[in-house]
């Protein structure tokens, strides 16, 4: 088997990947990145719709040409990369390196690395993963897939699609399947709100007229050798069916927008995983809880837009950098808590000292005219922003200085 010796190891070449390792590379760490595709830039390469890139690059791009911003740059620093190339198993060794198990097309390797980032972003939940209940004919298909079924194969999926979810990317390929030609009966979302950005809303359904279907879902597949048609019925408020509403809506293809799972099994079992956003636990170093184990991206917490995911593995690959040439500061770490309406934040731990904290969440619920808080245990408020509308749709954050941090803190959102 073959051996190769590296400073930093970093698991996947989409966007996070990539400006994870262009970062530790600038930071003078020697890096390898690995992936398992044939071509860099992860998902980015079949997203061909712009409003990429308008808020790290500062202007606007596809998502190809996103990708290939970082691609050149990552190639301009002579990074090695390997491709096709798959990591079977992670192993801390006693002396704190990683042995980590790869193989390729070119047989068995083996890496060994003083630290790893993962960077591995996510997959999508399926109909098994909701109880879609009903027949297993041809014609369910998950978002991702089917914009890559259009977008890099030029294969049409169906002519009249019922969307069930209401996550960006099904609302992305409602309008790319209406360009096609498809009849796009509706899309139905489980929740009273929709799970998507509100521009999404506005550009890829309302701009065409697809009817967007809140508290209704499908509750049964029809069909036999392919979709024929699926049974939609009212959401309570308890989230049970109201099959009094029951009514058929014939279709020939279903596409799933339900939701999204960080890619963290190769890790699960030597890691804290935060069960909210099945994504690792880390302190604001983007540290797991194994030293010398990084993680960033969308495998750490889902995204909206791609532009933080590169800004949050910056961070995570300087640190990663730091980590590796015995210069980063680890010093106590305090809490960073939920409060009130939030439902994850991420980091989970953090400590004081100079610079900025980032802390980026999520809220359960809307609320209108509120304000962003960061509290200590007695009260003191250390961080402090308004906002005219918090979403569970849309991530948020608030920066906190460094300094200001003594203990445990709290971040919540509160009235006026």
């Amino acid at each position: 088997m073959d051996k190769i010796k590296t400073e930093i190891l970093v698991i996947g070449g989409g966007a996070s990947g990539l400006s994870a390792g262009i970062s530790a590379t600038r930071n003078g760490a020697k890096v390898i990145i690995v992936d398992r595709e044939e071509k860099l830039g992860g998902i980015l390469k079949q997203c061909i719709h712009n409003g990429f890139g308008l808020k790290y690059y500062k202007k606007e791009m596809t998502g190809p040409e996103y990708a290939n911003n970082l691609i050149v740059e990552a190639k301009s620093l002579n990074i090695p990369i390997l491709m096709q190339t798959s990591v079977t198993k992670v192993t801390k060794m006693q002396n704190g390196s990683f042995k980590v198990k790869v193989v390729s097309p070119n047989g068995l390797k083996e890496i060994i690395a003083k630290a790893v980032i993962l960077a591995m972003g996510c997959r999508e939940r399926t109909a098994a993963s909701i109880s879609l209940g009903g027949t297993r004919p041809v014609g369910v298909i998950s978002a991702g897939s089917a914009q890559k079924m259009i977008n890099v194969y030029g294969q049409m999926i169906g002519k009249n699609v019922v969307i069930v979810g209401s996550g960006d990317v099904g609302l992305i390929m409602a309008r790319r399947l209406y360009f096609e030609g498809a009849n796009v009966i509706g899309v139905y979302e489980i929740n009273s709100i929709p799970s998507g950005l509100n521009r999404n809303i506005v550009q890829c359904l309302n701009d065409y007229n697809i009817p967007l279907h809140l508290s209704e879902t499908v509750v049964e597949v029809l069909g036999k050798d392919r979709v024929s048609g699926v049974v939609v019925a009212k959401v309570n408020p308890d989230f049970s069916f109201d099959l009094k509403t029951r009514r058929v809506i014939p279709c020939d293809t279903i596409l799933l927008s339900v939701g999204l799972v960080p890619e963290t099994d190769l890790v699960s079992n030597d890691i804290v995983i935060n069960k909210l956003t099945s994504g690792a636990v880390v302190d604001d170093n983007y540290q797991t809880s194994t030293s010398g184990l990084f993680s960033c991206g969308n495998v750490l917490h889902v995204h909206d837009i791609v532009d933080d995911v590169t800004m949050e593995s910056i961070d995570a690959g300087k640190c990663a950098a730091l980590f590796v040439k015995n210069k980063l500061t680890e010093g106590k770490k305090f809490k960073v808590l939920t409060g009130n309406l939030v439902r994850y934040s991420v980091p989970s731990y953090a400590e004081g000292g100079q610079g900025f904290l980032n802390v980026k969440f999520r809220v359960s619920g809307v609320k209108k005219d509120c304000f962003i808080t960061a509290r200590l245990a007695d009260g003191t408020v250390i961080a402090k922003r308004p906002a005219k509308i918090v979403l569970p749709a849309q991530m948020e954050q608030v920066v906190i200085d460094k300094s200001k941090i003594v203990g445990d803190l709290t971040i919540s959102v509160e009235d006026n």
